[in-house]
């Protein structure tokens, strides 16, 4: 059995209007969540992007606007609460 890195991009998502400034992955490896410069968040559904033709609406979610670009993300107490930072 050989496992082989794959080359190149495996998915691309263009969910945001400025820049990613930070990621964080859940726990069980389920959730990848990202904080951005256009003052949203949002949450990928890693086992439906596993799933080859899922629409985006299938895939991710995304918040509100916040107002303020987030600029990191992390989650806290065991994945039920997640904090950004803003440069408020």
């Amino acid at each position: 059995l050989s496992l082989k890195k794959p080359q190149g991009c495996i998915h691309s998502w263009k969910l945001h209007d400025d820049y990613i400034s930070g990621f964080a992955n859940s726990d069980d490896g389920n959730t990848l969540l990202a904080s951005s410069a256009d003052c949203t968040i949002s949450a990928y559904d890693l086992r439906m992007a596993g799933q080859h033709n899922q629409p985006l609406e299938k895939i991710a979610r995304r918040s509100d606007d916040q107002e303020d670009e987030l600029l990191s993300i992390q989650i806290m107490k065991n994945g039920r609460k997640v904090v950004c930072g803003s440069g408020e």
